[in-house]
């Protein structure tokens, strides 16, 4: 039996010399809670359908491009299926991309469902096996059906109320890429890309048709859209029928050299689903290559005329895409991107030319704070004072409008420039 008199209690009055510090820090935990504010990061809209297609409720979400409000562009769109598990991966992915330049920025709109059981009506039906009519998976399943929401109801309120650009991307996963191949099967498809993660490419159409061969085929017909096939590596091994089908793909890919149009991924490592966090990423990558997107930004900022230079790279990229793609005004700490470059060019004494690409790019975002400082300093290093100044406050009136914390800073270079005149 253990001795009480062994044990170490603290007596009751050195216990009240601890009393301040425990209250202290039940206040301070209090004030930092109430001290927390609403996530205005991702500022997220939602909306409720009233679907009188699907006659039922589909809740959507939308997600607008840092930067929206303050410019006049027209953004891609990428809907995502699977919205509650792959609507917040494909914000992130594409803001990280398009602030490095290597994508486009775009609205993304979230389809949620109320639980896992509800994706299985998306589901394409097919067969199993070629022959056996008994083998088929997902019967009475409606892909078309969901389609013709999209297509009737939400694309023409999302075009009806946002800039969007003619260029929509779609994005499902396992029972929900029934979807994707539903329009993609079309003679005449909503659709510009896909990125169909988790995957049933080994299996039949309803005609006995098998998938991957209807995937080569409508690919070769059509050259100017992207599709992203992909499975995790976990459910490969498992399964002969699908390294079987991959095998297929990649041969018949490299065959008819339509490597630009059509990849067929097995992720490394890649469990069932897991495998969305990689398969999102490599499906952009797949659909905006670093190689064609990216501008090379070293060769353009030496060049003789480097506006011109990187005008015609943005119009050739435009005419390939069939939306007008815009530079990167500042990327996320990055010198490769209009206010990196034409920052270069001061720094070189080039201010002419720094000044012909900030024109041509304010043209295209007029409210961006970043380009109407560089502006602003490269009129100052010309020597044009007067206009610098008008500049100066033309930026001083955008950092109220928009609350932005340099304000104080604004005004004080408005001070000097009235002072250099």
């Amino acid at each position: 039996m253990t001795d009480l008199k062994k044990l170490n209690f603290i007596h009751w009055h050195k216990a009240i010399l601890f009393l301040p510090v425990i209250l202290f820090c039940l206040l301070i935990t209090k004030i930092n809670a109430s001290e927390l504010k609403d996530d205005t990061l991702f500022k997220i809209k939602t909306k409720v359908f009233d679907s009188s297609l699907l006659n039922r409720k589909q809740n959507i979400s939308i997600y607008l491009p840092d930067g929206y409000q303050q410019t006049t562009k027209q953004y891609p769109v990428v809907y995502v299926l699977d919205g509650e598990f792959l609507f917040s991966t494909t914000i992130n992915t594409s803001r990280v991309r398009a602030s490095r330049d290597l994508m486009p920025q775009s609205i993304i709109v979230g389809l949620t469902t109320s639980n896992s059981a509800s994706r299985m009506p998306l589901a394409m039906p097919m067969r199993r096996i070629k022959d056996d009519e008994n083998s088929v998976v997902f019967k009475n399943r409606k892909p078309a059906l969901f389609l013709s929401f999209m297509t009737k109801e939400l694309i023409p309120f999302i075009e009806a109320n946002y800039r969007t650009a003619a260029h929509n991307t779609l994005i499902g996963m396992s029972p929900t890429v029934g979807v994707l191949l539903t329009d993609y099967f079309k003679e005449q498809p909503i659709f510009n890309a896909y990125i169909a993660l988790a995957a049933d490419p080994h299996n039949y159409t309803l005609e006995g048709k098998y998938i991957a061969s209807e995937i080569i085929q409508h690919i070769k017909k059509r050259k100017n859209t992207h599709f992203y096939i992909s499975r995790g590596e976990f459910d490969v091994k498992r399964r002969e029928n699908l390294k079987t089908v991959f095998s297929y793909l990649r041969k018949e890919i490299k065959q008819h050299q339509v490597e630009r149009f059509l990849m067929a991924e097995v992720i490394e490592g890649g469990e069932h689903y897991g495998m969305s966090l990689v398969g999102i990423n490599n499906g952009f990558r797949h659909i905006y290559p670093e190689t064609v997107w990216r501008p090379d930004y070293i060769t353009i900022r030496n060049h003789e005329n480097p506006a011109q230079e990187l005008k015609r790279f943005y119009q050739q990229l435009s005419q390939q895409y069939g939306f007008t793609a815009y530079p990167v005004a500042d990327g996320y700490w990055m010198g490769m991107s209009i206010a990196g470059t034409t920052r270069y060019l001061l720094r070189n004494k080039k201010s002419k030319q720094a000044l012909e690409m900030l024109n041509w790019a304010m043209k295209l975002q007029p409210n961006n704070i970043e380009l109407q400082y560089n502006l602003t300093s490269a009129l100052e290093e010309d020597k044009q004072i007067k206009q610098a100044i008008i500049s100066a406050k033309k930026l001083i009136k955008m950092s109220v409008l928009q609350k932005h914390k340099s304000k104080q800073y604004f005004e004080d270079y408005l001070s000097e420039l009235i002072a250099i005149k």
